[in-house]
C-alpha cells in the first residue's frame, strides 16, 4: 500500500508559548483539492507553512518520510499577499528556474502563463499588475517549478467575484497534475472547489457535521433546483447558477423507522451502514444510493432501535440544502 501524501500525528505548535495548533491526526492523499476552512487565527497559515517545511515539526510525514529536503523540493507555498520582484513578469516566473539552472525558460514560462490565463504577459512590468493578476503570476511562478503539491494561502482574499470564478477554473485545471491544499475563510469558494473540506477552529480540526455531495445541476425552475449526485436527485432551493456541490447539515436530516409523512420534498429510504458516537450524540450513516449522515440523541437511537443493517426512512426540506 502506498504511503499517504501527508500524515500528521499529535502535532502541537506554539509561538512564544502561545498554542496555535493541536492536531491529533490528519491524513491527506495525492490528487485531491483540500480546503482548510476557518476564520483568521484558526491556525490555517501555520499549518500550510509546516506542510511546506517553512516551519519545522517532527510530527509530520511527507510521502512516508520526515526529511525536510524532500518536502521543500516537491511542494511550493504561495503567500496570501505574494511578493513580486521588480522587473518583468518573465523575470519573476523564470527566477526559480534560473536558480535550478534549468533550460527552455521561455517555453516553460509561456506554458505557466497560459495555465493562469495571462498569455503574452512576459514583458509586462510587475508594477503595472492588478491584485488579481499578481496572484495569478504568483501561481504561475509556483507552477513553473512543477511541484507535486501547491499550497495556497487565502488565494481569493483580495479579489472580486469575477476573478474568484477565474481562480476556480485555473485551480481545477491545475488539479490534473498537482495536489492542491488551500486555506480560506470564504465558504462559497471553499465548498465549490474542494474534494474534501477540513474545518479548523482555534488550531484544532473540528469534526464535520454536514453532508457534502458532488454533482451537477440538471434542471432549474421557479419552484426548485434539481441537483444530481451519482444516481440520486435532490430538490434544492430555486436559485440560478452553476453548482457542483450540495451541502446538508446532519441536524437537518430527519430520521424515522417508518415512512415519513412530511412537507419536505426530499424523502428517501436507506440502510444503516454505521453508527458513530460523538460526545452525547450519535451520527447515523445511511446508504440511500449516496451516503447520508444524520445526528440524533441517545433517546432517539433507542426509540428507533437503530442498528447496522436496519432499514430507515429519512427526509430533509429543500431549504435545508445549500448549493455551491
Amino acid at each position: 500500500m502506498n504511503n499517504p501524501l501527508y500524515q500528521i500525528k499529535n502535532l502541537e505548535f506554539s509561538y512564544n508559548s502561545k498554542p496555535v495548533l493541536n492536531i491529533t491526526n490528519l491524513v491527506l492523499e495525492k490528487g485531491n483539492i483540500y480546503t482548510f476552512l476557518g476564520e483568521n487565527g484558526s491556525g490555517k497559515t501555520t499549518l500550510l507553512k509546516i506542510m511546506n517545511g517553512l516551519l519545522d515539526s517532527s510530527c509530520l510525514l511527507f510521502e512516508g518520510s520526515s526529511g525536510k529536503k524532500n518536502i521543500r523540493k516537491k511542494t511550493v507555498y504561495v503567500h496570501q499577499n505574494p511578493f513580486l520582484l521588480k522587473g518583468t513578469v518573465f523575470y519573476n516566473i523564470a527566477f526559480g528556474l534560473k536558480m535550478r539552472q534549468e533550460s527552455d525558460l521561455k517555453k516553460k514560462v509561456k506554458n505557466a502563463l497560459k495555465i493562469v490565463g495571462l498569455e503574452n504577459f512576459e514583458k509586462r512590468k510587475t508594477g503595472e499588475l492588478s491584485g488579481g493578476e499578481i496572484q495569478r503570476i504568483a501561481i504561475a511562478r509556483a507552477l513553473v517549478l512543477e511541484p507535486e503539491v501547491l499550497l495556497l494561502d487565502e488565494p481569493t482574499a483580495n479579489v472580486d467575484k469575477k476573478t474568484m470564478i477565474l481562480f476556480t477554473e485555473i485551480l481545477l485545471k491545475i488539479k490534473k497534475n498537482t495536489t492542491l491544499i488551500i486555506s480560506t475563510h470564504d465558504h462559497r469558494f471553499a465548498y465549490h472547489i474542494c474534494d474534501e473540506m477540513i474545518h479548523l477552529e482555534n488550531g484544532k480540526i473540528q469534526p464535520h457535521q454536514e453532508n457534502i455531495f458532488k454533482g451537477k445541476t440538471i434542471e432549474q425552475n421557479e419552484g426548485f433546483t434539481l441537483f444530481k449526485t451519482k444516481n440520486v436527485i435532490l430538490k434544492c432551493p430555486a436559485i440560478d447558477g452553476d453548482f457542483n456541490k450540495a451541502v446538508i447539515d446532519f441536524k437537518d436530516v430527519i430520521l424515522s423507522a417508518e415512512k415519513i409523512e412530511t412537507s419536505a420534498r426530499n424523502n428517501f429510504s436507506g440502510t444503516v451502514l454505521r453508527i458513530e458516537k460523538r460526545k452525547n450524540l450519535y451520527i447515523i450513516i445511511l446508504d440511500i444510493g449516496i451516503r447520508v449522515s444524520s445526528i440524533i440523541t441517545e433517546n432517539s437511537l433507542k426509540s428507533f432501535e437503530i442498528s447496522k443493517g436496519k432499514k430507515m426512512f429519512l427526509a430533509f426540506k429543500t431549504s435545508a440544502v445549500r448549493l455551491y
